[in-house]
């Protein structure tokens, strides 16, 4: 599970490895402020073959 420390660890990580080329920090930031639940992570070999999965990223430029 991560939480919000966990995610924001995450923005920040991703914001130093991605050089700037993901977008501004501040607004991964406030999708992490404006979360409910925890995330949950799954290890793909223990899904069933049948199983469906989907992967979301937000891509753009800044502003």
């Amino acid at each position: 599970m991560l939480g919000k420390v966990e995610l924001e660890d995450v923005v920040w990580g991703s914001t130093l490895l991605g050089s700037g080329g993901g977008g501004s920090a501040h607004d991964g930031l406030r999708l992490v402020t404006e979360m409910e639940n925890e995330v949950t992570l799954l290890d793909p070999a223990d899904l069933p073959e049948s199983a469906n999965a989907v992967a979301a990223a937000g891509l753009g430029s800044p502003k």
